[in-house]
C-alpha cells in the first residue's frame, strides 16, 4: 500500500522482478573468473576463515571452519571429561567385583556409560571434521565471500580459489572395506525393519 493507496498488479510485478535481479546476483557457476573454483558448506553456523584474499595455500591446508553448537569445541573437552569419569568408574567397579564390594550390574552398567561417553566422543571428531575445510589442491585465495564470523547456511559457497598445482588431477579415495560392511549391513538392517513396518500403523 501507497499513500493509503492499494499498490497496482503492474507496481508488484515490477518489484518482484527487481527484488528477483538483486538477489539473484552471486558468483556461482558460469559468473565465475577463468579457473576459479568454489569451496561450499555442507552445514550452517558462523563462519571462521583461516585465509585471506591473496594467500596462497598447499593441498590440506585450512581453509575455514563452520562453528556451531555441535562441533563447539568445548564441547570435545566435556565429552573427554566424560571418558575419563567412566572409564575410573569402571576400572574401579572391576577390581570391586573381585571383592564381591559390587554387582556384576553395577559393572555392566559402568561398562555401558563408558562405551557411551566414547561413542559420543567419536560421534563429536565426525561432526568436527565435517565442519573443517582444508584446501583440495594448492591454490591461491581469491575471495571470501561473507565476513569474518558471520553465518553461513548449508550448502552455500564461502570462498573461491584459484588452483595453482601443475598437473592436478583429481584422486579418488579408495573405500575402507570395513566402512563398506559397516554400510552393508545397516543397509540390511533398515531394509529389515522397514518390512516390519505396517503402513497403517504410521499417522502424519
Amino acid at each position: 500500500m501507497k499513500n493509503g493507496k492499494p499498490l497496482s498488479v503492474k507496481m508488484v510485478l515490477a518489484f518482484a522482478i527487481l527484488s528477483a535481479s538483486l538477489f539473484s546476483f552471486n558468483s556461482f557457476g558460469d559468473d565465475l573468473p577463468k579457473g576459479v573454483e568454489q569451496v561450499w558448506t555442507s552445514i550452517e553456523g558462523n563462519i571462521i576463515y583461516y585465509v585471506k584474499p591473496g594467500d596462497k595455500v598447499k593441498k590440506g591446508d585450512p581453509l575455514f571452519f563452520v562453528l556451531n553448537s555441535d562441533n563447539n569445541p568445548a564441547n570435545f573437552i566435556c565429552l573427554k571429561h566424560q571418558v575419563d569419569y567412566y572409564n575410573k568408574l569402571y576400572t574401579r567397579r572391576e577390581t570391586l567385583i573381585k571383592k564381591h564390594a559390587v554387582s556384576q550390574e553395577d559393572l555392566d552398567s559402568a561398562y555401558q556409560n563408558l562405551k557411551n561417553a566414547e561413542d559420543q566422543l567419536v560421534i563429536y571428531l565426525c561432526l568436527a571434521g565435517q565442519s573443517f575445510y582444508r584446501a583440495p589442491f594448492d591454490c591461491e585465495i581469491v575471495k571470501l565471500l561473507y565476513l569474518q564470523n558471520s553465518g553461513i547456511g548449508d550448502g552455500n559457497p564461502a570462498i573461491n580459489i584459484r588452483n595453482i598445482e601443475k598437473d592436478y588431477q583429481f584422486q579418488p579415495v579408495t573405500p575402507k572395506a570395513n566402512l563398506v560392511k559397516i554400510l552393508d549391513l545397516s543397509r540390511a538392517y533398515l531394509q529389515e525393519k522397514e518390512s516390519e513396518i505396517d503402513v497403517k500403523d504410521i499417522h502424519l
